[in-house]
């Protein structure tokens, strides 16, 4: 590997990717988004500071008059912009929220299930999860070879950082790096949480505040970061560290992991809609039509939340395919009242609540196109329950497409207000709300190039193997392996008196994922409890041990 000139930031997102990247032979470079090449149409190519995760399979006979440039398309699927436009046409060809799918263990991430539910796609053109990220992080790749070229700078000798939500788990975020080894990235590729991406951007651009003046000097010693995109609601606690030459932020909490964003509101609007079209009272709608409602649904969502009002007496109009029809052969149609919709998303999403809300988990959440959204739609309780055991928020740093909407910020702003007596947190400034993590990302790596460092941040959680029950009740046992804050590098061995490895058959174990507030050291034993751990996929191993003097031994003694 050549020596790397630049630090490349990605975002791989639920909604959209982006690309940034940094010079490191420049001593205080700043950061640059890099457009990416990507269709608009059939004949048409645009760059755009973002690539939509969106993926279309052709139909056979489609021609486009850029293919022989190879130009919006990998291994045969068309990617980006022209990809999301597809959606609102031929919505089962189109795969999508594959970041989603990745921190869902239900399924595997290398099971061909995208485009989910859809009888538009054979079984076996369809794509996993796994697959269409390393699509999406390929294509990233061939645009920059393409344009560093005669640079001689490859893609795969440059350091890369990748983002992921802080709250995927070791298992995701596994799934996450071997979808960048399949897209052939280098060995040294690493990842790093997006709420502390966006953290490290605000730091790049000049550590500037909104405009708001105060009469006293306001002294920060915490901030949050609250990063809500089209897959999750996301958020990170950090402390200011003072008393060094500069000062150090560490990141001391972070949520756990929610599936509730821009999909879920797009859901809710289609819901809403889906009972005013014309259609027969006990007429259900096809996946297909499905697929064309909250395709609208989504165009009627950012309609509402980029006006400034609420939008009074206007209408917004759907229409769809009626069943069995193609197009335009026939179609189901409906209004819906612009203010309705906006209240919608704004009271149903981010009602107003006390700090002491907790959200409202029932034993089985939402599952929507096999996804197990949250079971509770108030983003506002969410952040309260996180909140709770924390100390009062000094600042507050926004990101993600969804909380591009200024109203959004602003009602999340007034919550945290009330929450604390009037005492209202400074806004971090961002302005750049979709490209502050690629950003962040890209000056993450070249802080690391100088070996300087900016964020203490550890693992976020603790790891766990269950290794038994206790005694009649039941109740597994599990021990520590990964203790929380552990830093990349360090080692843990931990030794149980009778842990014992069955042999010479399939050997399962059961990991889990401590919540926010289990601090155990590694080697302490806890137990099982529903609302304290979440369980990881299974691990699978296979000893073969031969027979001594005749005697075969059916376990042996271990350490983890």
């Amino acid at each position: 590997m050549d020596k790397p000139k630049y630090s490349i930031g990605i975002d791989l997102g639920t909604t959209n990717c982006a690309i940034s990247f940094i010079d490191l032979r420049i001593d205080n470079a700043q950061s640059q988004v890099l457009c990416v090449t990507q269709l608009d149409t059939e004949n048409s190519v645009i760059e755009s500071k973002t690539l939509p995760s969106f993926l279309y399979l052709p139909f056979g006979r489609e021609e486009y008059s850029t293919r022989d440039y190879h130009v919006g398309e990998i291994e045969g699927w068309a990617v980006g912009e022209f990809a999301r436009k597809q959606t609102s046409v031929s919505p089962g060809r189109v795969a999508h929220s594959a970041k989603s799918w990745l921190g869902h263990h239900l399924e595997s991430p290398e099971r061909r299930l995208l485009p989910w539910d859809s009888n538009a796609v054979q079984p076996d053109e369809k794509i996993s999860p796994l697959a269409a990220s390393s699509m999406l992080l390929g294509y990233l790749k061939s645009v920059w070879d393409v344009r560093f070229a005669k640079e001689a700078a490859r893609f795969i000798d440059q350091l890369v950082t990748i983002t992921v939500p802080a709250s995927f788990d070791v298992a995701a975020q596994q799934s996450t790096m071997e979808a960048a080894v399949n897209a052939g990235y280098p060995d040294s590729v690493r990842l790093l949480e997006e709420p502390q991406a966006a953290f490290y951007r605000w730091m790049e651009a000049g550590g500037a505040f909104e405009e708001r003046e105060r009469e006293s000097p306001f002294e920060i010693e915490s901030v949050l970061v609250v990063d809500i995109g089209g897959g999750t609601s996301d958020f990170s606690f950090f402390r200011i560290i003072k008393g060094r030459q500069e000062p150090v932020f560490e990141r001391v909490a972070v949520s756990e992991h929610i599936l509730l964003g821009g999909d879920n509101m797009d859901l809710a609007l289609a819901h809403a809609v889906e009972s005013l079209l014309d259609k027969k009272v006990d007429e259900e709608l096809s996946g297909e039509q499905w697929r064309f409602l909250i395709a609208r649904a989504r165009d009627l969502k950012e309609r509402c939340l980029s006006a400034s009002e609420g939008g009074e007496g206007e209408r917004f109009s759907v229409a769809i395919p009626a069943a069995g029809s193609g197009l335009l052969a026939g179609t189901l149609t409906a209004e819906f009242e612009m203010e309705l919709a906006r209240s919608m998303l704004i009271d149903g999403f981010f009602p107003d609540c006390p700090s002491n809300a907790r959200p409202d988990l029932p034993q089985r959440g939402l599952q929507e196109w096999g996804l197990p959204y949250a079971p509770d739609f108030a983003v506002t309780r969410y952040l309260a329950d996180f909140l709770r055991d924390l100390s009062a928020v000094d600042a507050v740093l926004f990101n993600g497409g969804t909380l591009s909407a200024p109203v959004l910020k602003q009602r999340l702003l007034s919550q945290i207000e009330v929450w604390q007596d009037g005492k209202a947190p400074r806004v971090l400034r961002n302005r750049e709300t979709d490209l502050a993590v690629a950003r962040g990302a890209a000056y993450s790596g070249a802080l690391l190039h100088r070996k300087e460092t900016k964020i203490e941040a550890g693992s976020s959680r603790a790891v766990y193997l269950e290794v038994g029950s206790l005694g009649g009740a039941e109740v597994s046992r599990l021990v520590c392996v990964l203790p929380k804050g552990a830093v990349a590098g360090d080692v843990f061995a931990v030794e149980l008196a009778g842990l014992n490895l069955m042999v010479n058959q399939l050997a399962r174990f059961q990991a889990y994922q401590g919540a926010n507030d289990r601090e155990e050291e590694a080697g302490a034993i806890a137990l099982f409890h529903e609302r304290s751990f979440t369980r990881l996929p299974l691990l699978e191993t296979s000893v073969a041990l031969t027979a001594r003097d005749g005697v075969a031994e059916n376990s042996i003694p271990v350490r983890l």
